[in-house]
């Protein structure tokens, strides 16, 4: 049983989906995808965080950096990855920290400059993914946030273009 990378709303082209993954076997195993009717952030929203809300708290490693952590966290906190797990963790109302997942203000701050700057373009599946973060946001409201700059990052996530930052 593996978790979907995708779900059924995701159009563009992918290594990761249920028609490809549910038919692999070896050896007598067979492969199961779970949750491709959810959307990854739905997947945060519905699954994770209620299981974290239970004080069931286990440090998640997101990021493929060779130089990840680094002390603070099993991942390096700086790369688009890490930056939008991070988002999506926030939206769903968990502290990326209280995961393993240590992000700087700065970080989130150079990730808003380098959209806004169209420095970055978003591939498809970054695109779908961020807009689905985007859209639990605006579904959800805004955490409360003790941070009055996180709370601004969050305000943008909700109002950003999106769509303009595609590749």
């Amino acid at each position: 049983l593996i978790a979907s990378s995708h779900s059924a709303e995701f159009t563009g082209p992918s290594s990761r989906d249920s028609q490809t993954d549910d038919r692999f076997s070896c050896a007598g195993i067979t492969v199961r995808q779970h949750g491709y009717h959810l959307s990854r952030q739905r997947k945060i929203s519905e699954v994770i965080a209620p299981y974290f809300s239970k004080q069931q708290i286990v440090p998640i490693a997101v990021c493929y950096q060779k130089k990840r952590g680094g002390g603070k966290s099993i991942n390096c906190g700086q790369c688009e990855k890490c930056i939008r797990t991070a988002t999506g963790l926030l939206v769903a109302g968990i502290f990326p920290d209280d995961v393993g997942l240590h992000v700087e203000m700065d970080a989130y701050q150079k990730w808003m400059r380098r959209l806004v700057n169209q420095k970055k373009k978003l591939s498809p599946n970054e695109y779908f993914m961020w807009s689905d973060i985007q859209n639990g946001a605006r579904k959800a409201g805004l955490p409360d946030q003790s941070d009055p700059q996180l709370g601004r990052y969050l305000q943008w996530i909700r109002d950003f273009d999106f769509e303009a930052a595609q590749a």
